[in-house]
């Protein structure tokens, strides 16, 4: 242990992992993933400008559902069950004009007065419209950015707001992401870690094969944006029998798969390949 260099590792590795600042909240349209660096944002799609600490937090509620059976065990995989995830973010706005009030209170209409002042009226009802998509992005010191997505988010503690004489005014504000009732799978909260600017990702190639198929494909890993090709091959006294073919969860067999040749043009995410065989 006393040859290690601790602080190479903290300077080479974690280092570079960490978050720089406190990020920016902005607006559905303003951040793609997949072109991060392709647009900087204008004043209309940042949401706030934020002081101080920013909170996100994904926490899931766990029921152990072997906890009241009489000699069953506690604690354990089997017993454990996932009954939903609360996801939120919480931090201190500087910002206050009408968008920001209408986000702070959801549940109000902005309207336009005659003089151009903008009027924004509460309600005692949600609207979907008011469930709305945003993006925190925070650089990270390597040069690249954690990003979350919330997909419909809503402000859930109303409005906050704070004046003093010797400071600029605050709006506490606690943001939580709703799932909906017509698809509960569809998770409302993303996390992207993205690559410095001008960097090639990798993606994974997983075989999935049973014992009488042989690959030509040999690589785990292959850039992002390349091709990749390679043939399955059954053992003697074997035929292939079903094959698939995944990207990013997509299935995609189709369109690359014929005849034992996989031939995939432009490697976007991981991909997988399934295999089996039957025999002759």
């Amino acid at each position: 242990m006393s040859n290690i260099d601790w602080n190479a590792i903290l300077r080479d590795t974690i280092g570079d992992e960490t978050l720089i600042g406190a990020g920016t909240f902005l607006t559905e349209d303003a951040f793609d993933p997949n072109d991060p660096w392709g647009h900087i944002p204008v004043n209309d799609e940042i949401i706030a400008v934020t002081s101080n600490d920013i909170s996100v937090t994904a926490n899931p509620t766990i029921t152990d559902m072997f906890e009241d059976v009489n000699g069953a065990p506690n604690g354990t995989i089997e017993g454990v069950h996932l009954d939903r995830w609360a996801f939120g973010l919480a931090f201190t706005s500087i910002t206050l004009n009408s968008s920001n009030l209408k986000f702070a209170l959801s549940a109000a209409d902005v309207s336009t007065l005659q003089n151009g002042a903008k009027k924004v009226k509460p309600r005692n009802y949600y609207k979907e419209e008011d469930f709305i998509g945003l993006w925190w992005v925070c650089r990270k010191n390597n040069g690249g950015a954690i990003a979350i997505h919330i997909a419909k988010a809503l402000s859930t503690n109303g409005l906050n707001l704070t004046a003093t004489k010797t400071n600029k005014g605050t709006i506490a504000q606690a943001v939580t992401a709703y799932v909906s009732a017509k698809n509960l799978d569809e998770m409302p909260m993303e996390f992207y870690d993205i690559l410095p600017e001008g960097t090639t990702g990798t993606a994974t190639i997983t075989q999935n094969l049973d014992e009488n198929v042989e690959s030509s494909i040999t690589a785990k890993t292959v850039d992002l944006g390349s091709a990749l090709a390679g043939t399955l091959t059954a053992a003697e006294g074997y035929v292939l029998d079903e094959v698939t073919v995944t990207m990013g969860g997509t299935y995609i067999t189709k369109d690359v798969y014929s005849a034992g040749t996989i031939s995939i043009e432009e490697v976007t995410a991981d991909v997988v390949i399934t295999a089996t065989t039957s025999e002759e």
